[in-house]
């Protein structure tokens, strides 16, 4: 299942700060038993720069709970980061999650998607009823993303982090 499945066109965008969790909320297209796999793509690679993606549950009391992470990995190099035999968990359709993500260098930073985060139209009117789109309360520790999120603070110019999930 790719994460988010809406506007798959990638943009080489770094995220504004370091150990910031910048993450998205999105509906799971279909449901998925099962899930021990999870890819995201490095881009804009940085010789220190340490990055990490994260798919948490969705609670808008601010308690999300990270599901799976690929845990802080190298940026030196571009390429897909293939998390592979992480603990299995199920992925529900209809079910709102989010997708995170952070690093230790502006330099390094995962692929992203435009999405909903464009400054104006659907970017600036997602975050009126609750935090679409923004950044995360608890940081990243050396590109590692937190258990949990913490409250999400919505913004118009955070990025969604491209992912794709397999049983």
């Amino acid at each position: 299942m790719m994460i988010p499945s809406t506007n798959p066109s990638f943009a080489n965008s770094a995220f504004a700060a370091t150990g910031t969790l910048y993450c998205t909320r999105f509906h799971a297209e279909f449901s998925m038993p099962s899930i021990t796999r999870f890819y995201v793509t490095v881009i804009g690679t940085s010789g220190s720069g340490t990055v990490g993606a994260a798919l948490y549950t969705d609670d808008d009391s601010g308690s999300q709970t990270r599901l799976a992470t690929t845990g802080g990995v190298s940026g030196a190099s571009g390429g897909v980061i293939a998390t592979t035999g992480i603990t299995p968990f199920a992925m529900t359709k209809g079910t709102v999650y989010r997708i995170c993500g952070c690093t230790t260098d502006t330099g390094a930073h995962l692929a992203t998607v435009t999405a909903i985060a464009a400054t104006g139209g659907l970017g600036s009117i997602s975050n009126v009823v609750t935090a679409w789109v923004g950044t995360a309360a608890n940081s990243c520790s050396s590109g590692v993303p937190p258990a949990t999120t913490g409250a999400i603070t919505g913004t118009t110019t955070s990025r969604t982090v491209q992912a794709i999930v397999a049983p």
